[in-house]
């Protein structure tokens, strides 16, 4: 199954566009002379992604903020319920949620959040690394960190 074209495909989208160039260019229309050729440029090619969706990067962002919290998502507090809770207990999702998260979110280390703060980045079309992982890093350990407190406050 095809995809559409995203930002880290340049490498290889910009090699299949020299190797078949003459056949190509008939298809395409013209290329204004002020703008940048997105066969050569990584960010006018980056653009070029991001304009096919008509999703601001702040847009972009909120929705890879929402892959991050899917982690209390109901499989995996169900699962959490199936392996710990005694036989024949009723099956209560926000206690299975928050014991589940009390325990795992005790787990995660900076470098864990960092990478996953870095993945989303990189699949929205911003820089992985640098300041706004710097920061953005530290909400998630903020998040976390605030998330155990409360849930073992609970009881969880």
């Amino acid at each position: 199954m095809m995809r559409p074209l995203a930002a880290n495909d340049f490498r290889e989208w910009s090699e299949v566009r020299r190797r078949n160039h003459d056949w190509l260019t008939v298809w395409e229309p013209s290329r204004q002379p002020h703008h940048a050729d997105p066969v050569l440029d990584r960010g006018a090619f980056t653009s070029r992604c991001l304009q096919r969706d008509r999703l601001s990067r702040l847009q972009r962002l909120m929705i890879g903020w929402g892959r991050l919290a899917e982690s209390e998502d109901d499989e995996l507090c169900y699962a959490y319920y199936a392996a710990n809770a005694p036989d024949g207990a009723p099956y209560d999702r926000k206690q299975a949620m928050r014991s589940y998260a009390r325990r795992a979110y005790a787990v995660y280390r900076p470098a864990h959040v960092r990478r996953a703060i870095a993945m989303v980045l990189k699949a929205i079309g911003l820089e992985p690394q640098g300041r706004l992982n710097a920061l953005l890093t530290q909400v998630g350990l903020w998040f976390l960190r605030s998330r155990i407190s409360k849930y073992a406050a609970q009881g969880a």
